[in-house]
């Protein structure tokens, strides 16, 4: 239980001593996770992970002459690289658009920048496919600033805060963008500390939670959904802790102890502190949910060192439960961590932790330089998601990721700034424990487009672009002639019923190159469970062809083929999606032991599936006699039993050799059970005599009468 850690800071090219700001996000687009560092609270400077797990520092000059209390970093202007945001105690409010390593446009200053910032954020709070600016207002209200567009931020009273009874809206420290009740839009959690007013009646320390009611207009109502809480709450956030497909709630507070919330699935929240484990009193600073030993499940880490350390660290149970691990960080000393952020600072699928040990909320240490921790690993799996918006912000903040699998439904959404001033890595990062696979994984965006992937292999990075599995999708249907029964007008599925289908496609090994969705995919058990005319025959492979050149393959990838002829996702169900731009595509369906057909015409292919019927005497196909026919079905001919485009019954390089070389050569009534290519009929046993042999079937495709003849594949 727990997880362990070495100290790693000699890796970095920059010795920084943060105050309470410190980042962690992918700053260039380069898919590694960099340092963002606020040397001194006041000096920034990011230090760039490259491939090979070394840094190098770029310095963006001075912020401000006063320590910076909130940061928030993202693609504001939408050029690849994220931008600066932060504020301080009445210093205005700073942002810096950064344009690549080591360059930006200069330091601007936002209007109507009077403000005592506590926590900062980026998010797309209208929706409108660009990032927004929010800072929390100590001495007043929260501010925001919307982007025009073009990457121009300017302050707009977007939300309306005023309380009831009124106030003047301070007191709001630790603010979290997040879909609370599941409806595809962003709400807004707010933790708030009035210090000084010890009423607790007193509006200006009670939390909020602005609900988004679909069109962008905000609401308080944290009574109605059960998170009431007068405490002087300092950061919060929001974590599925039980995998059921729901945030719940972690808040810090100062007037009793850290509390937990559970979801129930609508943004209706129960506490649930007691018998928790969590149930601590400190005068915490940062608060983050995060897996950090890849079991599938949220672990816990607090910190604060504010005349007493608020440094926890607790293993999640999964079960709303979590267990204290104590010195889980091998800190230089006695030293009380003050703020962190996470994210992989070696690229190796398991989260980091960048610490810094400053003191009285923002005070950098005199002595103490950041540290980093590397986390050891150990032989649970992951995943992770990297997005990139299109019609959404380039972050694609906001987006939520669910996976399913054996755990249940974990969900992880992109924040841009966080806890209290500090940024955590945009990337989803999922652990798995011992899962190999993830049956299907769902990227929700903010603008409402939906993007489906099924069968993917653990610990891979998966980048996604939006909308990028709604572009292209095809229901293809294709008879094998091996398998396939005239009298039924459907294929067996002999290979599942042995269990010898592979969980991975055989193609790559066979040297074709998936093009446009180069993701590793796996069959899960409950696919190849499927039985009647669902039920998986075997792989096949498809491809789409420029409309002008046929022998140019725009996209290309291995799916499933149905015995009633339906070609589906490795969900076992769906249409397939090419991960091309929509247009006017050829089809080409390609099998290891069969030859491939190509579609006569083009096909125009979108986000909604469209029908190519390959089984059919009424979709034409390129080149002559490209398949056989079956009655009033066509199928691919079987008995490419060499791979090489040809059927073949004698000379060199034929097919009926094959065969019996499969089953040894010298016996020809012997038989070899297994996925091979010799077994022409797709029976699970090749056999070179006997009933059901697969050389008769090679003989009768070529022509039995005249056994020289020979089947070409009509690819161009």
């Amino acid at each position: 239980m727990g997880q362990s850690f070495t100290l790693s800071t000699n890796l970095l090219s920059y010795a920084a001593r943060s105050g309470g700001c410190i980042g962690v996000a992918d700053m260039d687009g380069d898919g590694f996770d960099d340092l963002v560092m606020l040397d001194k609270g006041t000096n920034l400077y990011i230090d760039y992970q490259a491939a090979d797990g070394s840094f190098s520092h770029q310095s963006y000059g001075q912020v401000s002459s006063s320590a910076q209390w909130g940061m928030a970093v993202g693609a504001v202007s939408g050029d690849g690289h994220k931008d600066y945001f932060s504020g301080a105690n009445g210093d205005g409010v700073h942002f810096l658009q950064i344009t690549g390593r080591g360059q930006s446009a200069g330091w601007a200053s936002l209007n109507n920048g009077s403000i005592f910032m506590q926590c900062a954020n980026m998010a797309d709070i209208n929706n409108d496919g660009a990032l927004d600016a929010f800072g929390c207002g100590d001495t007043g209200p929260p501010k925001i600033w919307l982007n025009n567009g073009t990457g121009s931020l300017a302050y707009n009273n977007y939300i309306d805060f005023s309380s009831t009874p009124s106030s003047d809206m301070s007191g709001n420290y630790g603010s979290v963008w997040i879909d609370v009740d599941n409806d595809g839009d962003l709400d807004l959690f707010i933790a708030k500390c009035r210090q000084g007013v010890n009423n607790s009646n007193d509006p200006r320390r009670w939390n909020r939670l602005f609900i988004n009611d679909g069109n962008n207009n905000f609401t308080d109502q944290v009574d109605a959904h059960g998170l009431t809480n007068h405490e002087q709450s300092w950061s919060a956030d929001f974590g599925d802790i039980d995998n059921d497909g729901d945030l719940d709630l972690v808040v810090t507070n100062h007037n009793r102890s850290m509390q937990l919330y559970i979801n129930d699935g609508t943004g209706h929240f129960t506490e649930a502190t007691v018998g928790s484990g969590i149930n601590k009193s400190a005068a915490f600073l940062q608060v983050k949910l995060v897996d950090l030993d890849n079991d599938g499940f949220l672990d816990l880490i607090t910190s604060g060192n504010l005349g007493g350390s608020a440094e926890y660290y607790f293993h999640g149970n999964g079960d709303g439960t979590f267990t204290q691990i104590l010195n889980m960080l091998p800190e230089p000393g006695t030293w009380n961590l003050h703020t962190f952020a996470v994210g992989d600072l070696n690229h190796d699928g398991f989260i980091d932790v960048y610490a810094g040990y400053g003191s009285s909320y923002v005070n950098y240490s005199s002595s103490r330089y950041d540290q980093l921790y590397l986390n050891d690993g150990n032989s649970n799996h992951f995943i992770n998601f990297n997005l990139r918006g299109q019609q959404s912000n380039p972050d694609g903040v906001g987006a939520r990721v669910t996976v399913y699998g054996p755990w249940g439904a974990q969900i992880r959404e992109v924040r841009a700034g966080e806890s209290y001033g500090i940024v955590c890595s945009f990337t989803n990062h999922f652990g798995l424990g011992s899962a190999t696979v993830v049956d299907s994984a769902i990227v929700r965006w903010p603008s409402g487009i939906v993007d489906k992937y099924y069968g993917l292999q653990a610990d891979q990075w998966v980048t996604v672009q939006e909308g990028e599995t709604r572009t292209a999708v095809v229901a293809a249907k294709v008879l094998l002639d091996g398998p396939f029964v005239s009298g039924t007008g459907m294929m067996k599925d002999d290979l599942r019923v042995q269990g010898l289908i592979p969980a991975t496609e055989p193609y790559t090994a066979m040297g074709f190159a998936a093009i446009g969705d180069g993701l590793g995919r796996e069959l899960t058990a409950a696919v190849l469970a499927v039985t009647g005319n669902n039920a998986i025959v075997d792989w096949v492979w498809l491809e789409l062809r420029s409309a002008s050149n046929l022998s140019n393959v725009v996209a290309a990838r291995a799916v499933l083929l149905q015995r009633d002829g339906d070609v589906v996702e490795l969900d076992g169900k769906s249409p397939v999606n090419m991960h091309v731009p929509p247009g006017n595509y050829h089809l080409a369906i390609r099998h290891r032991n069969h030859l491939g057909v190509l579609t006569a015409a083009a096909s125009s292919l979108s986000g909604n599936a469209t029908v190519i019927d390959l089984g059919s005497s009424a979709t034409a196909t390129w080149g002559t006699n490209a398949r056989k026919s079956a009655g009033t079905a066509r199928t691919l001919w079987s008995g490419d039993t060499n791979r090489d485009g040809t059927v073949k019954y004698t000379g060199v390089g034929n097919d009926r050799d094959k065969v019996l070389s499969t089953i040894g050569g010298a016996g020809v009534i012997g038989t070899l059970a297994g996925y091979v290519g010799g077994d022409a009929n797709m029976n699970g046993v090749v056999s070179y005599t006997g009933q059901s042999n697969d050389r008769d079937l090679i003989l009768i495709n070529v022509g039995g009468v005249s056994p020289t003849a020979v089947l070409m594949e009509q690819l161009p």
